[in-house]
């Protein structure tokens, strides 16, 4: 830690132990050839697209506060998701 820097208590974002470890440049890429190659196929129009608001509700706990550096973005803890349900909404 920098000289000068303080601490904080702040609440962690809660990130699903599959998604921290799925989450990465390779997958990411895979993902984009097969959009890529799925538009090409199909040449999909303006019309045959459609934007989405997802968002998921879950059951598993919110974990305490922790101790971190003052001006951090994003503290983070993976939490696992086993044992508990999430649900899933998607709004148009």
């Amino acid at each position: 830690m920098a000289p000068g820097t303080h601490l904080t208590v702040r609440a962690p974002e809660i990130t699903s132990l599959g998604r921290a470890t799925v989450l990465n440049r390779v997958t990411v890429g895979k993902f984009f050839e097969k959009l890529d190659e799925i538009y090409g196929s199909h040449r999909f129009t303006a019309l045959n697209i459609s934007n989405i608001d997802e968002t998921r509700l879950s059951t598993v706990h919110k974990p305490g506060e922790i101790v971190a550096a003052k001006g951090q973005k994003q503290v983070g803890k993976v939490t696992s998701t086993e044992r508990r349900q999430n649900i899933l909404c998607v709004f148009v």
